[in-house]
């Protein structure tokens, strides 16, 4: 039987199971069952928060039709997800100068993180550099306020010698904003966070755009942010940052 699947089939009689399980019940090292589950398996399972995998709701043993293969191979996520890193700003991401000589920086620092805090509707209400901040984007069309955490410092050089920082959050959280009511302050959206392109460019020691996309990619189905089916639950931010340090533990 094919190695696809046997994982599919051994899903669908014990859902739950990890990587490890899957390799001994198939007899397959774990880095096979990861490749059919990020290739063959996209779209057709997904992994919760504990690790654990699962076969999505609807899907069957049978070969599935070519249209819904179609719709879940590598390409047209990839594709999808790349435009998605387009509609994002500066090019493809978002890196701004750690300091400023003129102290008009385009970030501050919280002193909470919201989504942590539980005060999601209060982002703006506790700091006056966040407010005067949204002030600024809401001045400028062209700027808009996203929140970043954590964030990667990463060192530049300039052509003239000297040396400084940029601030590139890893992922990317952001706001519901009527605009209507110009006087309402933005709430952050109950939605799962974007993967900074810049800032993961950056971890990766740069290469070609679309490597750094498949990484991506694959991060964030590592790290369950790429569950689609609504019934799904979504992962808890801490337990994405306790992912994310094990994964980075592992590589």
């Amino acid at each position: 039987m094919d190695l696809s699947k046997e994982i599919l089939k051994a899903l669908q009689e014990k859902p739950g199971q990890k990587v490890r399980e899957l390799a001994q019940r198939v007899g397959v090292d774990r880095s096979a069952v990861h490749s059919v589950l990020y290739s063959d398996l996209r779209g057709m399972v997904y992994q919760d928060d504990q690790y654990r995998w699962w076969p999505r709701e609807g899907t069957v043993k049978e070969e599935p039709d070519e249209k819904a293969k179609a719709k879940n191979t590598i390409l047209n996520k990839l594709c999808q997800y790349y435009l998605d890193c387009l509609n994002q700003d500066d090019r493809y991401g978002v890196s701004v100068f750690a300091s400023s000589k003129y102290g008009d920086l385009d970030y501050v620092e919280l002193k909470e993180m919201p989504i942590l805090t539980g005060n999601q509707h209060r982002s703006f209400d506790w700091d006056d550099k966040a407010s005067k901040l949204l002030e600024k984007t809401r001045r400028n069309k062209g700027l808009t306020v996203i929140l970043g955490y954590p964030v990667y410092l990463k060192k530049i050089y300039y052509r003239s010698g000297g040396e400084g920082f940029v601030v590139e959050p890893l992922f990317l959280f952001y706001f519901n904003e009527d605009p209507l009511k110009s006087r309402t302050k933005p709430v952050l959206a109950n939605d799962l966070p974007q993967l900074n392109f810049r800032a993961f460019k950056s971890l990766l020691g740069g290469g070609q755009d679309s490597n750094i996309i498949v990484e991506m990619l694959s991060l964030a189905d590592e790290l369950g942010l790429s569950n689609e089916s609504p019934q799904e639950v979504l992962p808890e931010l801490d337990k994405v940052m306790q992912r994310l340090c094990v994964l980075h533990s592992e590589s």
